[in-house]
């Protein structure tokens, strides 16, 4: 994978926040649980994308998701 693909991973994980701020609540969860779970996307990525490239910059990484 290069550069922009690590980008375009971050910007889909980010849209998919936006997407849960503009949702209304449900019965089942609030904002915070919901973002959790694309925390937890995120942190299951980050050894899959440090494996594929050694340079890959987890702090660059997580900060380009928020």
């Amino acid at each position: 994978m290069t550069a922009k693909d690590y980008v375009k991973i971050a910007e889909a994980i980010r849209n998919a926040r936006e997407r849960n701020a503009d949702t209304e609540e449900q019965d089942f969860g609030d904002q915070w649980y919901r973002d959790d779970g694309i925390d937890m996307v995120v942190e299951a990525l980050m050894p899959i994308l440090s494996a594929d490239n050694p340079r890959f910059d987890q702090a660059k990484f997580l900060s380009a998701c928020k």
